[in-house]
């Protein structure tokens, strides 16, 4: 019964969320632009690869450090706008590939294209008539994601060793699994997780992932009273089918624009005075912690 209710659950999200995306109005507003950062929709073309994707670039000089962040299952990259900009506004340019859609989402081309972003940008970087060259900051790039998007990014940085760090949202286990790519990601990974997750458990998704990386350092936060959808930006439609956790939703997207922000900045740009925070000895009420191959201050 457990698992036909968790089914019907995201049955009924997929239909709520296909919805919400489609009546005028419900989406979340166009993000404006800021005096920290621009936000561009675009489409990113490689090859014989293209597809659409929001960017958030800092308005201030390059090179910036960079995050690839991959949406949750027929999510749009509009619902994570807050997550994003908060990335955004502490310098790191962020690109939420559009990629990914459908009832049935190919789970290894959507990680293929993380490192499609990283293609794109690197072009975007040399070409001095690119309104992005000179703003990428090579060998610092970082992949993350919620759900879906959270175990795509996982496969991505199994695939491609450019990745030198991962932090995501609720990972989720794909096809091909994420569970099992995990002993071939040496780069440090941090999972994100709710306690009161009733979509992507942490016993069923995070952990088997922290468990099987056993190669370099790794960390499972899990937000106390944390859902699966309290890592989306809110949205009233949502809320009828969504999981709720006991911590209000402004709450859990605070804690965990901190957890990313703090994570990328230690691990991308090397802010050692953010050791003890990203690398705690122990949980504490709001957030419990298991990790591995802690770094040696």
């Amino acid at each position: 019964m457990a698992v036909l209710s968790t089914v019907l659950r995201v049955a009924i999200l997929a239909a709520l969320l296909a919805i919400a995306q489609a009546a005028p109005g419900a989406a979340l507003a166009a993000p404006s632009l800021s005096p920290a950062f621009s936000v561009r929709d675009l489409t990113v073309v490689v090859g014989e690869r293209s597809f659409d994707a929001r960017v958030y670039a800092p308005s201030v000089a390059g090179p910036h450090p960079v995050i690839v962040f991959g949406h949750g299952y027929l999510a749009t990259v509009e619902r994570y706008d807050s997550t994003l900009r908060a990335l955004a506004g502490v310098g790191f340019l962020v690109v939420a590939p559009r990629s990914g859609g459908g009832l049935f989402p190919d789970h290894a081309a959507f990680a293929a294209d993380f490192s499609v972003v990283l293609d794109w940008l690197e072009a975007q970087d040399a070409d001095p008539g690119s309104w992005l060259h000179g703003s990428v900051l090579h060998g610092a790039y970082g992949a993350s994601g919620h759900s879906m998007g959270g175990g795509a990014s996982l496969l991505a940085a199994a695939a491609d060793p450019r990745f030198k760090t991962v932090a995501n949202l609720a990972a989720a286990e794909t096809r091909p699994s994420a569970i099992a790519v995990m002993p071939s990601i040496t780069a440090p990974v941090l999972l994100i997780g709710g306690s009161e997750d009733a979509i992507a458990p942490v016993a069923d998704h995070q952990l088997p992932m922290f468990e099987a990386k056993t190669n370099g350092p790794a960390q499972l936060r899990v937000i106390q009273g944390g859902s699966h959808c309290g890592f989306l930006d809110p949205d009233a439609l949502l809320a009828l089918a969504c999981d709720n956790g006991s911590m209000p939703v402004d709450a859990q997207l605070g804690v965990t624009t901190r957890l990313l922000t703090d994570w990328f900045r230690f691990e991308l740009l090397g802010d050692v005075a953010l050791g003890s925070a990203v690398w705690p000895t122990a949980g504490d009420v709001q957030v419990s912690l298991d990790h591995r191959d802690r770094p040696v201050p």
